[in-house]
């Protein structure tokens, strides 16, 4: 159940996303219906004058004195799907605002209307075969869904860049309050007091972080303040994973998560159902195709968080070195690695070119958690952390209070029956479960991937 939870959570984080000029208010941001007429822009370079660039995978104009955040999208991408990650990186420590936590993905395009950029999220719940009669049949059937739109502030006629408000796509990305499905309506945002903090690009991703002020809601003990508290969201804006993943179809004997959706195409008409379900799954390729056991040509890095108390380090990277065993039954050598982050590292824990284990802190709770990303299309898991609580240790030691070795109970709790960070729901596995995935195992590779 915890799985899904994260699916409407992920509301808020987006909505929570605004712009720290205190002239907008929540209203000021969720463009109404026929809002997106402006005057003509004018030329970029003259409209972001005195503003602070950032360069990316797409282009960012920092105004240091509101804080205003304009993004510049050019004519390559617009009508192109990436996704948006989105990670609470500093919570209330209570309830459904743990911190950190990875909390969801969105497929999402900027689609062009005149002089507005409308925010789309491409349909992927009903499929088909291309070329068949029958597409144009599923194309009319359902829509993509579109969450929201900016105007246009200003253009570049020569290479048709566009710049508009990047506030306005994150608060458009919610589309409600979500802050009252997760407190109740006793919950409300300090929207003078939130802003966009920072942005750091690169060729593939650009990592945003957003503060924002809650008023309303239950502290880390549980109890309810009057007084605000402040709350850190991170938000990664990233190219789709590159082709050539084959997706690989579930097994409902093995316990792996899914992505899930219904192929309307002549030959499912006479199949059990039209629902497909792709597991979730690692890229994982041999370097050596033709050897029985390789390197991977990308091995699965997590990273230990620095907030990892010393004491348990050896014991949690311990813990996720034995799944080697599992992926080196399969063909693969050293599938897993595993890093320590640095104190002095320079990057985020919340960015997904990076696996983490994390600590947290939650005084009302003791559980760990195996949130990951996928690929809608695919399945292809392309980011995952494990969230551990503080007081799991503290649990450890108490049922291992008569061990000499407590430790030990972490490198159980890193490597249970299943791990939700590898693709697989946490069950036990018992024999005839490790021979339904070795005799998959043995399908697999004799017939190139191409079967469950």
């Amino acid at each position: 159940m915890m799985r899904f939870l994260p699916r409407f959570i992920f509301v808020l984080a987006i909505l929570c996303v605004i712009a720290a000029n205190p002239l907008f208010a929540q209203e000021d941001l969720i463009l109404s219906e026929g809002s997106t007429e402006s005057p003509a822009p004018g030329p970029i370079d003259e409209y972001v004058a005195g503003y602070t660039p950032v360069e990316g995978l797409f282009s960012y104009y920092i105004d240091e004195a509101t804080r205003r955040v304009l993004i510049s999208v050019d004519q390559n991408q617009l009508n192109k799907t990436y996704l948006a990650s989105v990670t609470l990186n500093s919570g209330t420590g209570e309830g459904l605002a743990l911190a950190p936590m990875m909390w969801n993905n969105k497929a999402f395009e900027f689609r062009r209307n005149n002089q507005s950029i409308e925010f789309v999220e491409p349909k992927y719940q009903l499929t088909t075969v291309l070329g068949e009669p029958m597409a144009g049949a599923v194309e009319a059937a359902a829509s993509d869904y579109y969450f929201g739109r900016a105007p246009i502030e200003a253009e570049d006629e020569t290479d048709g860049r566009v710049v508009f408000d990047l506030a306005a796509f994150i608060l458009a990305t919610g589309g409600i309050d979500p802050i009252n499905l997760t407190w109740g309506d006793s919950a409300w945002i300090d929207y003078e007091g939130s802003y966009i903090s920072d942005i750091k690009g690169f060729p593939m991703n650009d990592e945003v972080d957003i503060r924002i002020i809650v008023y309303g809601v239950p502290n880390a003990i549980g109890d309810y303040v009057t007084s605000g508290q402040e709350v850190w969201l991170h938000i990664s804006l990233s190219e789709l994973p590159p082709d050539g993943f084959i997706p690989r179809l579930s097994d409902e004997r093995v316990g792996y998560f899914v992505n899930m959706f219904m192929n309307y195409s002549v030959a499912t008409d006479t199949a059990d159902t039209r629902y497909v379900r792709f597991i979730n799954r690692w890229r994982l390729e041999k370097q050596d195709p033709s050897a029985e056991i390789s390197e991977p040509v990308q091995p699965i890095t997590f990273w230990l968080e620095n907030t990892i108390p010393l004491e348990y380090r050896d014991a949690v990277r311990e813990g996720i070195l034995l799944w080697n065993d599992a992926f080196e039954s399969v063909g693969y050598h050293n599938a897993l690695l595993v890093r320590q982050m640095p104190d002095d590292a320079d990057w985020d824990p919340a960015d997904i070119r990076y696996n983490c284990i994390r600590w947290f802190v939650g005084p009302n709770e003791n559980f760990a958690i195996g949130p990951s990303l996928t690929d809608p299309r695919t399945g292809e898991i392309y980011a995952a952390d494990i969230g551990v609580n503080a007081d799991m240790a503290r649990s450890s030691y108490r049922e291992y209070e008569l061990s000499v070795q407590p430790v030990n109970a972490m490198i159980d709790l890193i490597m249970p029956p299943g791990w939700p960070g590898i693709g697989f729901h946490q069950v036990p596995w018992d024999q005839s479960t490790l021979d339904i995935l070795e005799k998959q195992a043995q399908e697999f590779n004799s017939d190139g991937g191409e079967r469950a």
